[in-house]
């Protein structure tokens, strides 16, 4: 399973670059062009590191207006219309 906040991605990614680094997981025989494309025909509303910007923008200008350092979108559907409006622009 896949970690839901920066320790446990941060744990997920060094735990993934020991096994490559000692042998128990082989070298990636497509490249990141190759897997972006896999990612987006499987999950067509995933969201990409601009994406993710904005939502970041979004969140804490929202925190600002609230004297707060973030207000996070809490809902997926609120999330992926962020997402689609800074798309639209």
């Amino acid at each position: 399973m896949l970690g839901t906040d920066r320790r446990c991605a941060a744990e997920t990614v060094a735990a993934l670059a020991e096994d490559l680094r000692s042998g128990r997981l082989r070298p990636p025989q497509r490249d990141a062009e190759w897997f972006e494309s896999l990612v987006r025909t499987q999950c067509t509303d995933a969201i990409d590191y601009r994406g993710w910007r904005t939502i970041d923008a979004v969140e804490r200008e929202a925190g600002r207006r609230t004297g707060r350092p973030r207000v996070k979108l809490a809902r997926r559907e609120e999330v992926l219309a962020v997402v689609e409006q800074s798309l639209a622009h």
